[in-house]
Parts: C-alpha cells; structure tokens; sequence
C-alpha cells in the first residue's frame, strides 16, 4: 500500500499546480454564472427572477454539494482525483443545461399565466423552481470542490487557516478572472455557447490534470493518525465550546445572509453614481469585479497571518463591527459626488475605457473595505471551526454550507422584501445593524481578554448596533440625483426597481427607472408615445381589434389607444409593477388612463367628481386594469410580465405589437432586438398585423444600429422606416408585418378625422395626414443593399449590448445613422392605394424631401447651433408653406420655455438662451419676439452693480440685438439707447 503524502512531501510543483487549478476553476464557475444570468434573462424574460434564480442556484449547489459531498472528504483516500471527477462532471452538465432547459418549455407553457403581480409571482415561481433543479447538478458538483481540497492538502491543524485561507482566495480570485472575461470580452467576442464550450474545456483540462496528479501525490489515509501542532498539544484542545461554536456558526450564516443582501443592494443603488455606463453589461461586470477582488484580497491577507494570531474569537468578533461600520459609510458615498475622470470628449464621444475605471474606482471607494473584510471572516471562522484535520473535509463544509445558505435567503430577502419594504437606505441601516449586533453577541462569548476590554468592546459593539442604524434612517433620502431645478414628484423603490419621476423648471416631467430616463412629458416624449399608436393604427386605418404596448412608460401610448372605438382589447405588458404605480404624476401624457382605488377613493371622500389632469369623470373609473387600480375603459389591461415570456407562451394573436423600449444601452433592452425577439412577435400578430419598433437613432455605432435594422428586416423583409421631424426627435420607429405593408390613403384621412383622434395628433403637430404619411423614409427598395453586410443580433451573439454602451450619446450617431436614411430616401407613392389623384403622392413626396431638410436643421439644433437650424427650417418651409409642424419649430418652442422659467432668476445658460432666441427671431423678422426676449435680460444686466466678463459679453449681444429692432421697427430713439448701453459694457 502506498503511504500517503503531507504537503511538505509533495513538491512545490504539485502545489503550485493544484493552486493553478483551482484558479481556473473558479474563473470558469463565474463564466458559467454569467452566462446562466444572460441565458434566463431571455427565458425568464429581463426580469429579477432569472438573476435570483442563478444566484439561489448557484449558492444552493454550492451548499448541498459543500454539505453532501465535501463532508464526505474526510474517507477519501485520493481526493484529488475526486475533485478531478467533479469538474469533468461540471463540464458536462453544464454543456447540457441549455438544451435541457429548451426541452422544459413545454412543461413551462403548460403552467403559464399573466396578469397582476400575484400571477407574475407565482409563474416566476414554477419556473425558478424547475430551473433551480436544472442548475442544481453543476453548482452541487462544483460546492463539493473546496472540501475536497482542503483535504487534500492540509495536515496540519496549525496550517488549516493557512491553506483553507489560501484556496478559498485562490478560487475567488479566478471568480474575479472569470467575470473579467465573461463581461468584458468573452460573451461579445464569441457568444454564449461558445463561451460555455471555452468554460468546460477549462474544466475538463483541469479535471484530467487533477486524475493524473492525485493518482501518486496528495494520497490520504483516512486512519493516520493526526500531525500534531508544534508542542505537542491534541487538536481537540483546539475545539471551542458547543455554545461557542454555535454562536460562531450561527453568525457566519446570518454574515452570509447580509453579505449578500449587502451586494443586491449595493448593485441597486451604485448605478446612481455613474456618469455614462449607468445599468450596463459592462457596470455591473465592474461592480461585481470590486466585490469579488475585496474578497479575494481579505481573504489572502488573512490566510497569512490566521494561525499564528491566538485571539481569533476576538478578531472575529472586530471584523463584523467593521463590516457594520464601513457598510453603514457606503450609504454616504452612495449619496456623494465625486469628480473622477472626464468620460465625454469634446466632440461628446465616450471615452470607454476612462468610464469602465471610473465605475471600478467609484465602486471600490463605496464597498472596496467592507467587502475586503468580508474576505477576512472566512479564514477566521475555519480556522474557528476546525478543530482536527480528521474532520476537516466536514468542518470547512459545515462552514461554506452554513454561510452560502444564509448568503441565498439574503440575495432573496433583500430584492423583495427589504428594498420595497425599508428602501435602499433603511436596508443598509438594517443590515450594517446586524453587522454590529453579531459583533457584540460574539464578544459575549470571547475568553481571550481581559474582562474590563471585553466589556468595552462588548458594550461599545451594542452601543453602536443601536446608534448608527438610527443615523441612517434620520438621514434617509431617495438616491435619485437631480440637477439644477428639478425636483422628485414620485418615488419609490420596489422589487423590480427604483421608480423616479422628476420634473424640471420647465414644468416637463420625467420618469426615471434606475436613473435612466425612459418616458416624459415634454414634446419629443409625446411624439415618442402617440406615434406608437397612432402610426400603426392610422396605417391599418383604424381596424385593429387587439393591440399590445410592450413597457407602459408614461402610458401617453396606452391612452391614444383608447382613442380608437374599433379597437375590442388594449394591452399593455409591464415588468415593473412600480412603473404604473407613477401614472397619476405624469397625466399630461396619459391623461388619467390609471388610477390607484386608494387615490379615487380619498378624492371622493373629499368631495371631488374629477381629479386634475384627467379627462375623465371620477364616476367613469369603474374597471380594473390591474390589481389595486381602476380604469374609464374597459378594454384597458396591464400585464405585469416580461414582453419576451409573454409573447414566448401566449395563445393571443394582436393587430399590433409596439415595443417602446429605452436606451438600448442599458440593461438587457437590447434583448428586445434580438432575432428571435422579432420572431416571438411575428408569431404573435395577425396575417394583417403590424409590429412597430422604437428604433433610437443616438448612442450607436453605425455596426450596432445597422445591425439592429439587419435584424429587423431578416423576420419582416418588406419593413420600413419612419422619422418625425415635428421635433428634434431622436429615434425612428421599424414597422413590418407578415407581408408588404400598405397604406389606404382614403382610411388614413377617416381615421385622423375620428373625434379625439385629431386632437391628440394635433397635441404633437401631426394632425394632417400627409404629414404623417410623409413620416416614412425608406423600405425594403433601397434598406436591402444598404444593411446586408451587417451581422444579425441574436440571443447567442448579443452584438448590440455589448457594443452600444461602448459608444457614448454625442449628437455625432444620431446625425449619421438618420443621415445614412434619408440618403436612401425613397417615395412613399407606391405603398399608397385608394387616393383620390396621382397629385397627394406628389404633396407627400415634397414633405418628405422637406423632411430631410428639417431633419439637418434639427442637427444643427442639437449642437446649439441655433441661427444655423434657422436657416434650415425656414428651407423647409419655404418648400412646403402649409407644414403647419415645420412652421412650430420656427416658435424654438423648448427654448422659449426654458427661457420663459429661468428669466426671473437667470443664470449664464438663461444668457445664451437669451441671445440663441433674439438672434432666430431676428432672422424671422419677429422684432417684437426679439424685444420680448431681450428687455428683461438687459434689465438684468443694468441692475447689476458690476458685471463679470461673461455678463458684459451677453449684455453687449442682448442690447446691440435690441437696438437693431428697434431699428428696422422705425424706433431710432429706443435704438439709440440699446446702442449705448450695448456700447457702455464694451469698454
């Protein structure tokens, strides 16, 4: 029989061998992680639950397989050789877990409702149960790997920090690896399943090595007797207390349980901070680098110095009252800003790789010390716990179980009962409270010290658990930023995420979703929202039965919807829940489509028969959209689901599908252009339906955006492409549908005549129907030549979500990819049928060449280069003088407002807006629009007792503009006065 080996008998090539490997195949297990997350993001849908559902199974295997199997160390005679059958086993089964979980659908389908939240929840339910099974043969598998090694190496009970210490920094610092690669170019580089493939070779490499290495080195024999610790003491002298060991145990599972409710919360609320990269693939892979990096470090710094430190108890009991104190500090770099380093050129371009640092920077000045503490207790607590090397495979399992099982109910508590019950703020409180009450119940239990010390450290730990959360929930406030003016109309923090709506000086508002803005009040929102209904339904002439909007955003779509009689249901599919709840505060877009019970209620007792802002009557709220509130339409529902599961199981066919989705940069909106989203909604729409696409012109790579449309036109071949230049908008809107699309020009009037119809188009200059046909730009005639050498977005090479964040939103990507449009601008004549003469499609020609002209003048704009923009729309409309939409633009309405808010207290902008709007007037011959302007900024100026150099450069445009209208209006004398002071504030 060969005798076994201690580590001190095998060479240093093995063990630097063995640390290689486990270096890899942490970095694989976190590549898997990722690409798990990206998989059930398009199963579940974009949804907390896929995420929850990879976390609660990776943690899970990681403790069934620690308990199962890692406990089972301690009667392997080759452990190495086990752990080597381990990662073949991962290899293979994770390999398999995507045609497993296609093979599910069935099953999935035949469970599948929607609805409210209540329904939601439990369809998430079913389904996170069957793949929490699926995902459970490789995490359980890959739980078993840290016992066995510690097994396999360790001997000595002096050495079990040392080496336990080691690996577990050895494994964290390839997790730290893996999500490097994963997020930052495997997954962009090569996809999903070859990203998978990359990951199991990198297991099985390892698990052939380990075979061949644990055949002749790293034997143990179960009944050697154990190596004693220098002086000859029995490593049972080394096992604490049953009570102590409890305590111990027992806080390390309740440390696991607010580490990670600590990460879901920190992840929620750091997006906040950043300036470009935001809710991007490429943040959260920077936050999770942090975390994991804090780990690793804690952990390595530790490991070194653990067994020869005698009071462990103690440090223990220092690093959970570090964990509290520096966890409760997060809260107050979360709310700070701190400048970094210039992300935006100056031509607005983004400066990608200064923008990832800072997201890694801002992250490690947030969480960098409470995570490296973190990384401490592991160490601590084995070196705690293991009280023989006997027992070491089931000792360090006992202890990785206990803590990843607290780790699973905290990820799951934090998202959806802690957040939407406390908010960001009081989480933090809560948890760093737990942080500094689990240091004072373990100081409790320390014998090391001397009474007096211990009763300090005791007491000043409760004293503390106390004190600090309650500082925290007097100083709590919403993590929302703001700028200038703008002020928080609603806010709240849920489940699914942080809901703001913000309003400007303007009077505009704005609703925010995790700091990004996704629909509004202001003009261009407006257009945003009633084209996606009234462009469809206007092209189908009104005779759609069934319509579907994916994301309720503001709810202006779902509103014009409900403007059509014809129309039998109107759905509106919403994964946020939190999103409608903000409806009330955003009624110039929505006009009261939603309303809480509660808020009708209280306007009723009060009195009241209408609420402000809504059209209708409190009486006519009679049905009920969604749980807890009430609707005027009965047709009227809101499906609390993902758009892609939803459409993925449903049996309903639609006329319409319109997906408003946000920057396509952030979170997994990019998803929702993803080849086989675009077949979901084929299949879903009738033979004479249409699926309408918001398109964003801004923040995209020519590749990215021609991609998308490439993608597009790949499901619906005869598509088209439209572009409203009723504002400087900064999107298109893609329709297709399952044959050429057609436009019925004597249903197209009927239609914009229908009684509310006219007045809601009219809200947005659209009213006339010429104009809104000559909205469309290109098709299938001249797209098919332009977009074939562009590769297709699909759910296995996401290309657009990993490149359009890396590109920044300057003005520069919008001007050329709408450019790139209008350059292969085609009439709209032939898609026209039923017209009363050959004359309309002319009519509709020139306002589309129009168009072009008042799309260069809205390029101009969006560079303040306000006289330029100008000159093109007064092109425009001397091109078509009854443009009634052209003819508003030249009003510069947006910076009218602006000026209109800001004059009563200006500042330097209020200046420049100042002379932006007296130089474009001038150019109109508006003289009394240029007075207007001009008097109260140069009264301004005079009342001032001195004047910078700025002021005195806007006071002499103001007043010389001024003078030159009077001028020209006959008015020598008021001339003459602007002229002086014009000429005063010159010298």
């Amino acid at each position: 029989m060969s005798q076994p080996s201690a580590p001190n008998r095998n060479p240093a090539w093995a063990l630097v061998l063995v640390a290689l490997m486990f270096l890899f195949s942490g970095a694989s297990a976190l590549v898997y992680e990722v690409v798990w997350t990206r998989t059930l993001t398009t199963f579940f849908g974009s949804t907390l639950y896929g995420v929850a559902t990879v976390l609660s199974a990776f943690m899970g295997g990681l403790a069934l397989g620690s308990w199962l199997i890692g406990s089972r160390a301690d009667t392997m005679r080759r452990p190495l050789v086990a752990y080597g059958v381990f990662e073949i086993g991962i290899a293979v089964a994770s390999l398999l877990f995507p045609f497993l979980l296609k093979a599910t659908q069935p099953l999935i389908g035949a469970f599948y409702v929607t609805g409210g939240e209540s329904t939601f929840y439990l369809f998430s339910l079913i389904r996170f149960v069957l793949v929490f099974l699926l995902l459970l043969v490789p995490t359980t598998l890959m739980g078993a790997t840290l016992p066995v090694l510690s097994k396999a190496i360790t001997r000595e009970l002096s050495q079990v920090g040392r080496w336990v210490g080691a690996l577990y920094a050895l494994n964290t610092a390839g997790a730290l690896l893996g999500v490097f690669a994963a997020g930052f170019f495997l997954l962009e580089t090569f996809g999903i399943f070859r990203t998978t493939l990359i990951a199991a070779t990198v297991n099985v490499l390892v698990g052939v090595a380990a075979i061949a290495l644990g055949r002749g080195h790293f034997l143990v024999n179960p009944d050697e007797p154990t190596k004693l610790p220098s002086g000859g003491k029995s490593s049972e002298e080394e096992v604490l207390p049953p009570a102590t060991l409890t305590v111990v145990l027992a806080s390390y599972g309740i440390s696991g349980f607010v580490a990670l409710a600590y990460q879901v919360c920190w992840t929620r609320s750091l997006i906040f901070s950043f300036e470009s990269l935001k809710s991007t693939t490429y943040s959260f892979s920077g936050m999770l680098l942090v975390f994991l990096a804090g780990l690793t470090l804690g952990s390595a710094f530790m490991q070194a110095i653990v067994d020869r430190i005698s009071n462990r108890l103690r440090l223990y009991a220092l690093i959970q009252f570090g964990i509290g104190l520096f966890g409760a500090l997060s809260w107050f770099m979360l709310i700070r800003d701190v400048e970094l380093w210039q992300e935006i050129n100056e031509d607005g371009s983004l400066r990608y790789p200064v923008a990832v640092l800072n997201v890694i920077v801002r992250t490690a000045m947030t969480i960098g010390i409470p995570t490296f503490l973190m990384g401490m207790a592991f160490p601590v607590v084995t070196r705690l716990v293991v009280g023989s090397v006997k027992r070491l495979g089931h000792d360090v399992a006992r202890v990785y179980a206990i803590n990843t099982v607290g780790a699973i109910l905290g990820s799951f508590a934090c998202g959806f009962i802690l957040v939407p019950t406390l908010g960001i703020t009081g989480t933090l409180a809560l948890l760093s409270g737990i942080n500094l009450l689990l240091a004072g119940v373990i100081m409790t239990r320390e014998t090391g010290s001397s009474p007096a010390m211990r009763n300090v450290l005791m007491v000043g730990a409760f004293a503390c658990a106390v004190f600090v959360p309650m500082r925290l929930f007097t100083a709590k406030a919403p993590i929302q930023r703001l700028q200038g003016n703008e002020k928080i109309v609603h806010y709240e923090e849920g489940a699914m995420a942080t809901i703001s709506v913000v309003e400007n000086n303007s009077g505009d508002r704005m609703i925010y979703v995790d700091d990004v803005g996704v629909a509004g009040t202001d003009k261009i929102m407006l257009t945003d929202q009633k084209s996606l209904a009234h462009v469809p339904m206007v092209l189908l002439g009104a005779k759609a039965e069934r319509t579907l909007s994916v994301g309720f955003g503001s709810g202006g779509a779902s509103f014009s919807y409900t403007l059509y009689p014809n129309i039998k249901e109107i759905h509106t599919i919403e994964i946020a829940p939190e999103v409608p709840r903000a409806a009330p505060t955003l009624t110039a877009s929505n006009h009261g489509i939603i309303a809480p019970v509660s808020l009708l209620q209280r306007a009723t007792a009060a009195g009241a028969t209408q609420i402000t802002g809504f059209r209708h009557p409190i009486a006519d709220y009679k049905y009920t959209p969604l749980p807890g509130f009430a609707t005027f339409d009965p047709r009227f529902r809101v499906l609390v689901d993902d758009a892609r599961s939803y459409l993925r199981f449903t049996k309903t066919k639609y006329d319409v599908i319109a997906t408003d989705c946000t920057d396509l940069r952030y979170k997994s909106n990019a998803n929702l252009y993803d080849l086989e989203y675009f077949h979901l909604c084929r299949e879903a729409i009738t033979d004479r339906g249409l699926v309408v696409v918001w398109m964003p012109l801004a923040g995209l790579s020519d590749r990215a955006f021609s991609s998308a449309l490439r993608t597009f036109q790949e499901v619906f071949p005869e598509m088209g492409v439209w572009y409203f230049t009723n504002q400087p908008t900064h999107y298109c809107l893609l329709i297709g549908g399952r044959g050429p699309v057609t436009i019925d020009y004597d249903a197209v009037v009927k239609a914009a005549a229908l009684p509310g119809i006219a007045e809601d188009l009219e809200e947005i200059g659209l009213r006339d129907p010429d104009k809104l046909i000559s909205s469309f730009v290109c098709d299938e005639r001249t797209l098919k030549d332009r977009l074939k050498d562009y590769p297709l977005n699909t759910e296995d090479h996401p290309i657009i979500e990993f490149e359009s964040p890396r590109f920044g939103y300057d003005s520069r990507p919008l001007r050329d990819n709408q450019w790139k449009l209008y350059e292969i601008q085609v009439p709209a004549t032939p898609l026209l049928v039923n017209t009363p003469g050959p004359e309309v499609g002319e009519h509709i020609w020139r306002l589309q060449q129009a168009n072009f002209v008042a799309f260069k003048g809205h390029c101009e704009y969006r560079l303040f280069r306000f006289p330029e923009a100008c000159k093109l729309y007064m092109e425009a409309l001397a091109m078509v003088p009854e443009d009634v939409s052209i003819r508003r633009l030249l009003d510069f309405e947006e910076l009218r407002r602006h000026y209109d808010t800001s004059r009563s207290n200006p500042t330097p902008n209020t200046w420049w807006i100042a002379n932006g709007l007296q130089e474009v007037y001038m150019m109109q011959d508006r003289l009394s629009d240029v007075v207007a302007v001009g008097a109260p900024m140069s009264n301004f100026f005079e009342s001032l007792p001195a004047l910078t150099e700025d002021q005195k450069h806007a006071a002499v445009l103001i007043n010389k503009h001024m003078a030159e209208a009077y001028a020209k209006n006959g008015n020598e004398t008021r001339a003459d006065e602007y002229r002086a002071l014009a000429a005063k504030h010159e010298k």
